[in-house]
């Protein structure tokens, strides 16, 4: 199908109507939600804990002043990035969910909106306080006198590890864009007050729906339908041979044989 196709431009054009949902349903997908945020903020806490720990054996094992001095800089990274996660990224608590209860979609669509705000600033809270400690860490590691590589041996060391830290920034921000990117578009679908949520669907987030529930739908019906019988057995009626009426015959004509003996 070409892109000047009719048909498909009537199709990505079309109005659709918004799905309605009903509170409770809303209320489960915000619990989801939540529930994914804090494992999320849990596993978080946990690398940097294991940071911390790292660096912290390498500060006081490691003689060198420098290297001891970048890994106290990515301590104080890491415990920057826990105060900033806990501050901009961390779950709802019990009182906000209790208050979130007289109008659960306004509650989640402005959950989805603090948690996109602050992925789409994680280059400054979450990457930025690093560099600083990476740098000097790596400098101490790489030009320390007692290590006995040249001078330019040394420059060589460094911008290599320097190039893998930067694209390991460059995936963590592009990844957490994508995410940003998508609650952007969930959060812009959610609408309506009362009873009933209106969720607004794109043309193939819609028609991704209704393939899906075509297919439950399909599948309830199938398990719900009972088997059909199996068609009974027709008795087919053969008519009999040549040989057969004889033999038939042959039987019927000797009581009247041994009749007409006896009568002579």
């Amino acid at each position: 199908m070409s892109d000047h196709d009719p048909l498909q431009k009537l199709w990505t054009q079309q109005v659709l109507e918004p799905f309605t949902m009903s509170l409770a349903d809303v209320h489960l997908h915000a619990q989801r939600f939540q529930s994914r945020i804090r494992s999320r903020n849990m596993m978080e806490y946990g690398a940097a804990a294991f940071v911390i720990a790292a660096f912290a054996w390498m500060a006081v094992t490691i003689p060198e002043p420098i290297v001891r001095v970048g890994a106290a800089l990515i301590i104080a990274g890491a415990l920057y990035v826990c105060w900033k996660l806990h501050e901009l990224g961390r779950a709802a608590t019990r009182g906000e969910l209790d208050a979130g209860a007289h109008s659960w979609a306004a509650f989640h669509r402005a959950e989805l909106t603090r948690q996109r705000d602050a992925l789409r600033t994680v280059w400054s809270w979450y990457l930025a306080p690093f560099v600083p400690g990476m740098l000097v860490f790596r400098a101490g590691v790489s030009f320390t006198p007692e290590n006995p590589a040249p001078f330019l041996r040394g420059w060589a060391c460094f911008w290599p590890g320097l190039g893998i830290m930067a694209g390991v920034y460059a995936v963590i921000w592009w990844l957490n864009a994508i995410v940003a990117k998508r609650l952007d578009a969930r959060s812009r679908r959610w609408t309506g007050r009362g009873s009933e949520v209106r969720v607004r669907y794109s043309p193939k987030s819609d028609l991704r729906n209704r393939t899906s529930q075509r297919a439950i739908s399909s599948k309830r019906s199938s398990a719900n339908t009972v088997p059909p019988m199996p068609p009974a057995k027709r008795s087919v009626t053969r008519e009999p041979s040549k040989w057969a009426m004889q033999k038939t015959r042959a039987v019927r004509a000797k009581p009247a044989a041994i009749r007409a003996a006896m009568k002579a």
